[in-house]
């Protein structure tokens, strides 16, 4: 039997809300608890990528507080349909852009915001759905230095203009 037409596949909610990575040395850590990240973010060489998905908003709040990310670019991050651009603070920049769903059925495409908030050595995901594929983003961060720009670099993306 095939979905009648006209009816929608409802999805089941299997994916955490606050998911948490570190990468040092080569190394990857996943099922990173939120209260540990203040102290793995002082580790040197340390990358923290936090994914929040469909996040509440004292969830939201309790990233940027984390990472003190400024309050107009947290006000981004709170309320959907921004429009797409990049945002350069003292500390960090925030990146509004859009991802797709492919349609299903005859219905048009979906899209998706996702804003980025990006610092010194972390990097916080916030959107609604579908989650990210971690696995694949983790893929490249761990990918040889020739097939990646540094990482490095962050900091220096983050000062200039």
């Amino acid at each position: 039997m095939g979905t009648p037409a006209g009816s929608r596949t409802v999805r089941t909610r299997w994916w955490p809300v606050i998911s948490a990575r570190v990468f040092r040395a080569g190394e990857e850590l996943t099922d990173v608890a939120v209260e540990d990240l203040s102290e793995l973010r002082s580790e040197p060489d340390a990358l923290v990528w936090v994914d929040v998905t469909g996040g509440s908003d004292e969830e939201i709040d309790q990233m940027g507080e984390e990472f003190s990310i400024h309050p107009l670019a947290l006000e981004d991050c709170h309320h959907q349909h921004q429009r797409p651009k990049v945002d350069q603070y003292q500390q960090h920049l925030l990146l509004v852009a859009y991802g797709t769903e492919a349609a299903i059925h005859g219905e048009p495409t979906r899209l998706h915001e996702l804003d980025l908030v990006a610092g010194e050595n972390f990097l916080v995901s916030f959107h609604q759905v579908p989650p990210i594929d971690a696995p694949a983003v983790a893929k490249r961060i761990q990918a040889p230095s020739r097939a990646r720009p540094s990482w490095g670099r962050v900091p220096a993306l983050c000062r200039a203009g």
